[in-house]
């Protein structure tokens, strides 16, 4: 991972990458004083598995979730929900379906969890961000059919 900078608050934060090779930040939170940011790694050996860094007490983790999505997902949105809870959203190619699939999963006790999402396109369903509201989710993206392309809205609560 390259060392990179974020700044929140006036303060900047350094990153020390601890995953082999690059790795590609989509989106970034902050709560309650730590910071989120996702994304993918961004080489051949890790073949683009979603990646979460994590800043608490002035110090950044990294993790590479190959139990999420996919090899090449691209995840592109986090959000901390009303109990502190970070959730991430994106999409994965699903070779048995032959299309772009929703990804969403929550950090939990046991670590990153896949959440199914609803896959209501025939052709690629893709969620593109996330936000949290009160105790809801709202993600949004679209979904292709046989019509075209709709947007795609979708709230947990």
């Amino acid at each position: 991972m390259r060392t990179s900078s974020t700044a929140t608050s006036g303060r900047c934060f350094s990153s020390a990458g601890r995953i082999s090779g690059s790795a590609r930040a989509a989106a970034a939170t902050v709560h309650d004083g730590q910071v989120w940011a996702v994304g993918q790694t961004d080489n051949a050996a890790q073949q683009a598995y979603p990646v979460v860094e994590h800043l608490a007490n002035g110090h950044w983790s990294a993790q590479v979730l190959h139990n999420v999505g996919a090899a090449f997902s691209d995840i592109t949105g986090v959000a901390v929900d009303a109990h502190g809870t970070p959730w991430l959203v994106g999409t994965n190619y699903d070779a048995a379906k032959g299309k772009q699939v929703p990804v969403v999963a929550e950090d939990t006790s046991a670590g990153w969890t896949p959440v199914a999402a609803p896959d209501p396109g025939t052709g690629d369903t893709v969620l593109g961000g996330i936000s949290a509201a009160g105790g809801d989710l709202w993600t949004v993206g679209f979904a292709e059919t046989s019509a075209g392309r709709s947007p795609l809205i979708e709230l947990k609560k």
